[in-house]
């Protein structure tokens, strides 16, 4: 079930989810099984999904496929937005999941378990990822840097020939991961 991103899981598409941006948005009032059941297993799918995108990009940095990992950056943002909307909803209707289902929300403690452990595993092959970017970008930076330094010869006045005549372009990098 391919929600809008503005929606709660388990509910329709389009139905709004509660947002800090627009106060007068309403927030998801669960008011009997059906619903609680509905929602749980909506937010279930999304824990899911976004399991799945958190192991993928593992996999993905961990075979230093960067471009793969970087190409679910977007989706890995919705889902974790998608999420975080959950979380606040689960909280503001913990009661009335308790009582009209007690079974999803016990799954759902096991799914969020799971969660951790993803972004336990995610999280330091990320933090790697960033080190060997920025040591590559900073190797590249220096080597730019002494490039355009030009070569250490002295002319008869003492002072450095030609150094700022052979001045490459500016070294720009998308340090996005």
């Amino acid at each position: 079930m391919k929600q809008d991103t503005n929606s709660l899981p388990g509910s329709p598409t389009g139905t709004p989810a509660p947002s800090t941006e627009n106060p007068k948005t309403p927030p998801l009032k669960i008011t009997d099984r059906a619903a609680a059941v509905q929602f749980c297993r909506g937010v279930a799918e999304d824990i899911n999904g976004l399991i799945k995108l958190m192991t993928s990009e593992t996999e993905l940095l961990r075979e230093s496929r960067y471009r793969g990992a970087a190409a679910l950056s977007n989706a890995k943002s919705e889902a974790v937005a998608r999420y975080v909307r959950a979380i606040e909803a689960i909280r503001q209707n913990r009661r009335a999941l308790d009582r009209f289902s007690p079974a999803e929300v016990q799954e759902l403690q096991r799914l969020n378990s799971l969660l951790k452990k993803a972004t336990e595993e995610n999280l330091p092959v990320i933090a790697i990822a960033r080190e060997v970017s920025t040591r590559i970008v900073s190797g590249v930076a220096a080597l730019a840097k002494k490039q355009s330094a030009g070569p250490a010869v002295y002319g008869a006045n003492g002072r450095s020939a030609g150094a700022q005549e052979n001045r490459p372009a500016t070294l720009a990098v998308n340090r996005a991961l």
